[in-house]
Order: structure tokens, then C-alpha cells, then sequence
């Protein structure tokens, strides 16, 4: 066969001979010739088994920058234990960024490996792209509150290139909790006067934002030097690149009615919402989408569909007690998701296949500024019942009768 990068006759397209010819692996050699990989890999390298005892020992277990590093990928979410092996994950768009890594986890014996399997259902071969090393004895990382200050910058670009994910000028931290989340919060709001907040946590996992843009902001700013070391971070998250609106339609059927309403919307009645959930922000270029699909409906369940579907709307929520109108439970939603969804540009709300209210509300800076609609407060304002024409009435309360209609 022929290479297509060097063009010389090849008995055989394998992983050295495109590292020594291009520096590609066999994946990004597939994608960039638009071919399918099955063709590529060779029958007896796809689900292989490898031996953990093939795999070097920890050549230099005191390299402190190694372990400080593996720390912030273990802190990140991305060191994994997989029976007899310790893997890292990587994706091939960010392939330079798990191959710096990997030169600087190599003293602890992590190896580069790019692995081939038959994936369940499609029948087809995929390719997986992980530092992995022999888990025999596993790596206890490096404590945060160990480190010195230059080594938190480190851990802290580290963890912000490995799980850090830019949405609409903020940054976010799907991890899990635990001290060294806590620890790394308690630095910068401290050391850095970097504010961040954790939101209430969705998928069991915290949701950690920078709490304003200028947070944001200041936190890469502060990192540069590190983050340029680590390849990618640059146009991943300061970087420039296309926009593009993304629409999530979800559904749910409630009752509701409309109180003071002079028609039949003052009786309870039933029927299905659709809602579109727009999203306008910068395509990532390391994963090509605005924001994954399912992270979207995961945040719209459980902060909207969840609290509405096969409920009563004025029992609900209380903003909505009074008017369950779709005008109000757009603004009702819009403040329930902006936190989540910095980048979130409009709601359309369908009641009926003919009715539908659009609305864009307050961007998260707004609203920080703003607080909530005072529109869906008037029933929770502290101030209702001392107003100067229920004190004007005050005498006159004895005199109020509940009447029944005859």
C-alpha cells in the first residue's frame, strides 16, 4: 500500500512508520484522509489485551513537578482506575495537550497509547487515546495544601486546561467535591481574589463558575504563563473562532389556571408545553459544538422539567401561584437556568400549536446586578401587607364578612 503523507509503498500502515513520516497517530491520519479506520488498524491489534507487566515502573518517583501534575488531573476528574491500570483519557483533537502530559507524567511511568476496539452495537473500531501506567502500586498524588505558591499556579493551569470549560465569559468545573476542590477554591478566593461559586450539584457532580466574568478573566490572565506552556490552551479559552446559536426543544404537560381570568382559563386545565432553549456562545475547538446536546437537556431537566412536568403550575413554583401565564414561566425559567446557562439568549415557549411567548431575559452579569424579576414577587414582597391603603382600612377589618353566591 501507499502512504498517503510520504507516498512510499508500504507493506503495512503502522504507528511507527507514520511518527517517523508525519507525526501522525493512525486516528489522525483516518480523519485527515477522510478514511475509515477499520481498513487502517490491523485485525490483531483491535481489543488486544496488554500485559501490566510490559509497562515500565516509575523511572523517577521523586519528581515533585510529576506528582503536583497528577494532582490536578486527579482533582480534575481525568485519573481513572481501570482493574489493573491507572489511565488518564484524552481526546484526539487535544492530542498535543495529553502528549505534553504525558512527557511530564513519564518519571511516574505513565505511557502514551493509542487503543483500538470494536465498539458495542456498531461494530465499528474506534480508537481511544490514554496515558495509562501499571496500577499495581497505585500514585497517591501530591495535597494541594503541600504545595508551594509556584506549584499552585502550576496545579491550578493543570486543572483549568484538563477540566475547565468556557462558556460565555465565564469558566466552569463539573468535578467531584472533595478537600482538594475545596482547597484550590480557598487559594484563589484568598490568594488571588479569584471568587468562584458552587451551584446546587447536578449529575452528583459539583458545578463550580467563576462567579463573574472578571473572575474569569483574571484567573487566565493570571495563569498565562503556565496555560501557553500547555499546548491548545490558548485557543481553547481566550481565544477568538466562529459563534453559532444552538436550540434544545424540550416538553412536559402540566395543569394550571389563571386567577381573575374572565374566561375558562380561571378553571384548571391541562395540556403539553414545548419549550426551545437557545444558546448563542463561541465553538469550542477542541470538541466542535457551542454546548453538547445532552448537557444542555441534562441542566434543562433538572433545573425546569423536572420541577414542571405533571405538576399544577401555580402550586409549583410560588412566582407562579398568581399568573402561570407562559409569559411568567418563561422569566421564572430564565432565572432558574442563567446561572447554569451564562450563554442562554432566548426561551420560546409554545402552549398550544398557534400560542407561544419569546423572551430574552437578563444576561447572568444583569442579573447578578439586578437580582430577580420584581414582576413575579408581588405575593413574596414582605411589604404587601403594610401598605398605606391596608393601613387605611385597618379600622374597617372587622367589618370584612365572607359571603357566599346563593
Amino acid at each position: 500500500m501507499q502512504c498517503l503523507e510520504c507516498h512510499a509503498d508500504i507493506a503495512r500502515l503502522g504507528g511507527q512508520h507514520l511518527f517517523d513520516c508525519c507525526g501522525l497517530t493512525l486516528q489522525e491520519y483516518a480523519l485527515r484522509h477522510g478514511l475509515v479506520l477499520d481498513a487502517l488498524v490491523p485485525p490483531e491489534m483491535v481489543d488486544a489485551e496488554e500485559d501490566p507487566a510490559t509497562y515500565p515502573q516509575a523511572a523517577n518517583p521523586h519528581d515533585r513537578r510529576a506528582w503536583l501534575l497528577l494532582g490536578a488531573v486527579a482533582a480534575a476528574g481525568r485519573l481513572l482506575e481501570e482493574g489493573p491500570w491507572q489511565v488518564i483519557p484524552g481526546e484526539v483533537r487535544s492530542l498535543d495537550a495529553l502528549l505534553w502530559l504525558q512527557a511530564r507524567l513519564e518519571p511516574l511511568g505513565f505511557t502514551f497509547r493509542q487503543e483500538y476496539s470494536t465498539a458495542r452495537g456498531s461494530h465499528r473500531v474506534v480508537a481511544r487515546n490514554r496515558l495509562k501506567r501499571s496500577a499495581k502500586k497505585a500514585l497517591e498524588p501530591l495535597p494541594f495544601a503541600d504545595l508551594s505558591e509556584d506549584e499552585r499556579n502550576d496545579y491550578a493551569a493543570a486543572f483549568l486546561a484538563f477540566c475547565g470549560m468556557p462558556q460565555a465569559g465565564y469558566i466552569f468545573f463539573r468535578v467531584a467535591q472533595g478537600p482538594e476542590l475545596d482547597a484550590l477554591r480557598g487559594w484563589l478566593d484568598e490568594a488571588c481574589h479569584i471568587q468562584t461559586v458552587a451551584l446546587e450539584p447536578l449529575d452528583g457532580r459539583a458545578w463550580i463558575r467563576t462567579r463573574r466574568i472578571d473572575d474569569a478573566r483574571r484567573l487566565i490572565e493570571g495563569l498565562l504563563p503556565q496555560l501557553r506552556e500547555i499546548p491548545g490552551q490558548e485557543e481553547r479559552l481566550y481565544g477568538g473562532g466562529p459563534e453559532a446559536t444552538i436550540v434544545k426543544e424540550q416538553g412536559f404537560d402540566a395543569a394550571h389556571f389563571i386567577t381573575d381570568h374572565p374566561g375558562s382559563c380561571a378553571n384548571m386545565h391541562g395540556g403539553h408545553y414545548s419549550v426551545r432553549f437557545k444558546v448563542h456562545d463561541r465553538i469550542d475547538p477542541c470538541d466542535g459544538f457551542v454546548m453538547d446536546y445532552g448537557n444542555l437537556k441534562q441542566v434543562v431537566k433538572a433545573r425546569v422539567i423536572d420541577e414542571l412536568d405533571h405538576h399544577t403550575l401555580n402550586y409549583a413554583a410560588p412566582e407562579l401561584a398568581w399568573r402561570s401565564s407562559t409569559e411568567f414561566l418563561a422569566i421564572w425559567m430564565w432565572e432558574r437556568l442563567i446561572d447554569y446557562l451564562p450563554a442562554l439568549t432566548e426561551l420560546e415557549i409554545h402552549e398550544t400549536g398557534t400560542s407561544y411567548c419569546q423572551y430574552r431575559g437578563p444576561s447572568l452579569e444583569e442579573f447578578q446586578e439586578q437580582g430577580g424579576q420584581a414582576l413575579l414577587q408581588h405575593f413574596q414582597n414582605p411589604e404587601l401587607g403594610r401598605s398605606e391603603a391596608r393601613q387605611a382600612g385597618a379600622g374597617r377589618r372587622a367589618e370584612l364578612r365572607l359571603v357566599r353566591n346563593r
